[in-house]
């Protein structure tokens, strides 16, 4: 009995087990190469789409030359601005007003301003504060002598103003014959002078020529 029993019956029986389990592993690298593989490459073609949109600078570039050209033109005017203002802000000193003063009775407003660097307008400025303190001095001397200065003349507006064509006064003669020696223009270049003008010598001319006609 103790001969029979001895031997091991059972084993062979390891072995068919220890082959199962290579069986089972091989599963799963043929499950991670299948799965893993494709999805890379389908990741990796969204990088070319996304990568286009670069050349949307370009088409905000050709903007600037657009802009460009603008330049030029905004900065003439200001340019032609400031030279204007520039001859209307200067200050006027005593050889602006020596200088006026010197060739009124020869030279136009237009030429002065040129050769001094001023403005028509500042040249008028200049003679009429000069006649406008010439004239006050002598009203107020008449005032203080209880005389008149000048004669009165009703505006268009019925407005009575002093008439500086009428002086009354010693001074105010001597005033009106200062400014009309030194301050006042030639009255052959005055406005007005010759008839009024070239329009109202052409218009004077049309109409005795149509009263002809009658």
């Amino acid at each position: 009995m103790t001969d029979f029993t001895a031997p091991p019956t059972f084993a062979p029986a390891a072995p068919k087990t220890a082959p199962a389990a290579p069986a089972v592993p091989p599963v799963a690298p043929a499950a991670a190469p299948k799965t893993a593989a494709p999805a890379a490459p389908t990741a990796a073609p969204a990088a070319p789409t996304a990568a286009p949109a670069a050349p949307a600078a370009p088409t905000a570039a050709p903007a600037a030359p657009t802009a460009a050209p603008a330049a030029p033109v905004a900065e003439v005017a200001p340019a032609e601005k400031k030279k204007q203002v520039r001859l209307a802000t200067k200050i006027i000193g005593n050889d602006e007003i020596t200088f006026v003063v010197q060739n009124v009775a020869k030279m136009g407003y237009n030429e002065m301003a040129e050769k001094i660097g001023i403005t028509k307008h500042q040249v008028n400025r200049i003679l009429q504060t000069l006649k406008e303190g010439l004239r006050k001095s002598a009203v107020d001397a008449a005032e203080v002598a209880g005389e008149k200065a000048y004669g009165d003349k009703t505006t268009k507006k019925g407005e009575i103003k002093a008439d500086y064509a009428a002086p009354l006064s010693a001074l105010a003669q001597k005033v009106e014959n200062k400014i009309t020696a030194n301050l006042s223009r030639p009255a052959d270049t005055r406005p007005g002078a010759k008839g009024g003008g070239k329009a109202k010598q052409a218009l004077d001319s049309t109409l005795d020529a149509m009263l002809a006609d009658l």
